[in-house]
């Protein structure tokens, strides 16, 4: 009975070292998610559980995931591009080519889409993930992947989308705490506007590129202002946030 209930915290322990281990790897190369996917264990967390039984909540994402629906094939920029200025391909193109974004991005681990719930929504999270920076108008910068890491936690209650947010904080805290602030309200508006909109999983984009993006966003109740092309960039919004927090300082201690 002894050596039982050693065995569970040796693993215990083991586990937990490996989750810290890819939490610190996720500090260093925050755009690295993988380390955390490789804890096969922590795929079968409740949370995850949990997220899969409210995706399946939803008629759409259910008849989806039953139907196993992906992309086809990757999509194809040159041609997208070409379409109508105002339609989602030739938006979602223009976002790509602007931000000079690779199309393609399918983990290698994903392998069991076809018999595994949890796959199936990160094959399609992860195929989509550039779609809803675009549809949303979230720049595919840091603080872009935190508006939409809140985003995916409030529609899909992701737990790698809670431990990216965390993640994000963390490094924030350590690296840039003139940011902290742009940071938060940045993943509140993400929040609201997920509250707000309805469930983007349940959209198959690749059957409406040619649709007018405005016309889209008003059926999914999302209140765009400018394209993520149009922004202005992030290295100009933290050289503003840094004098703030220089006069600040200089505030307080005078």
């Amino acid at each position: 009975m002894e050596k039982g209930i050693k065995m569970k915290v040796l693993k215990r322990t083991w586990l937990g070292l490996r989750f810290i281990y890819a939490i610190i790897r996720l500090l260093l190369k925050p755009k690295d998610v993988s380390p955390i996917f490789r804890i096969k264990e922590f795929l079968n967390h409740k949370s995850f559980e949990y997220a899969i039984n409210q995706a399946r909540s939803n008629e759409q994402i259910r008849i989806m995931m039953n139907d196993r629906y992906l992309a086809k094939e990757p999509y194809d920029l040159d041609e997208l591009i070409k379409m109508p200025k105002d339609s989602l391909g030739h938006t979602f193109a223009k976002h790509m080519k602007h931000f000079k974004l690779d199309v393609v991005f399918y983990p290698d681990d994903i392998k069991d889409t076809k018999t595994n719930d949890i796959s199936w929504i990160r094959q399609r999270s992860r195929e989509t993930h550039d779609i809803w920076h675009c549809i949303l108008g979230y720049k595919p910068d840091h603080l872009g992947e935190m508006k939409i890491s809140a985003f995916y936690l409030q529609q899909m209650n992701s737990p790698m989308s809670a431990i990216l947010l965390a993640v994000g904080l963390i490094y924030s805290t350590i690296k840039k705490p003139h940011m902290l602030s742009v940071l938060m309200e940045d993943m509140i508006i993400g929040w609201s506007d997920a509250k707000k909109a309805k469930n983007l999983m349940e959209v198959k984009w690749e059957e409406i590129w040619d649709r007018p993006i405005s016309d889209i966003r008003d059926e999914l109740k999302l209140n765009v202002e400018l394209e993520t092309y149009q922004q202005a960039k992030m290295v100009d919004l933290e050289k503003l946030e840094q004098e703030r927090f220089e006069n600040f300082k200089l505030h307080a201690s005078i």
